[in-house]
């Protein structure tokens, strides 16, 4: 959350907020869900997943120009923050790395990974201890998109519709809070 303190600090709205509690949920079978984003989860994964991806689609109407930030931590990337990058990469929107993914998931789709492998370089990379420093580059931020093919963008929304069907069906309606803690 070093990411989101520093981006606060600037003046610039982040989700989630700069201090926010890591709620971890566990179903019945044992699938575990991180939920970063607030005291409480409201809403089931699913539908805060969804609402995530809106909130991705619908930000290009303010004045500001909105951007992700990937805070990538070892070059790691799960299958969620993987489908996430790669919706990001279809909107054409602004990204900023962190440090550039090298290590997948297992559970990631083979054709997220290449995507993502295949795109991630063209993307400016910014360490998350320079966020300060540079503020004038995420204000200028003037980079050529890549345009992911048909078949990447297809298989990108593909992605989408099976992790929400995963967290509906792991974590539908029957929360069981595991554990509550400070980011």
């Amino acid at each position: 959350m070093q990411a989101a303190r520093a981006f606060s600090e600037l003046g610039l709205d982040t989700y989630p907020g700069a201090n926010p509690k890591s709620i971890q949920l566990v179903n019945e079978s044992g699938d575990v869900f991180n939920f970063l984003g607030g005291d409480k989860l409201i809403d089931p994964p699913y539908l805060t997943q969804l609402g995530f991806f809106r909130l991705l689609r619908e930000k290009e109407r303010g004045v500001r120009k909105t951007f992700c930030y990937a805070a990538i931590q070892n070059g790691y990337l799960g299958r969620t923050a993987s489908i996430e990058i790669g919706y990001v990469m279809a909107l054409r929107k602004y990204l900023i790395f962190s440090e550039l993914p090298t290590i997948f998931s297992n559970e990631v789709p083979a054709g997220i990974v290449s995507t993502i492998k295949e795109n991630c370089a063209k993307y400016p990379v910014l360490p998350v201890e320079e966020i300060s420093a540079v503020l004038s580059l995420v204000e200028e931020l003037s980079i050529e998109f890549p345009h992911l093919t048909p078949t990447q963008q297809r298989g990108i929304y593909v992605e989408i519709i099976e992790l929400h069907r995963d967290l509906k069906k792991k974590f539908g309606f029957k929360l069981i809070p595991q554990t509550e803690n400070e980011a």
